[in-house]
């Protein structure tokens, strides 16, 4: 079986909105988590898309 496990922060005052997403693969040996090579800190997400974003989502 393979789930999603997606913890979510929101600040709406804030206009803060984190997802965190992995996909993890469940089998009667154990769990292994298929997403662990994608980035999930800003200074390597913004690497691989090779620009900055600007804050205010513009």
């Amino acid at each position: 079986m393979v789930i999603a496990v997606e913890p979510i922060i929101e600040i709406p005052e804030e206009n803060i909105h984190i997802r965190i997403e992995d996909t993890v693969l469940i089998t009667e040996d154990g769990a292994e988590v298929l997403s662990a090579a994608v980035p999930k800190e800003v200074d390597e997400l913004l690497a691989l898309v090779g620009r900055s974003v600007p804050a205010t989502g513009e």
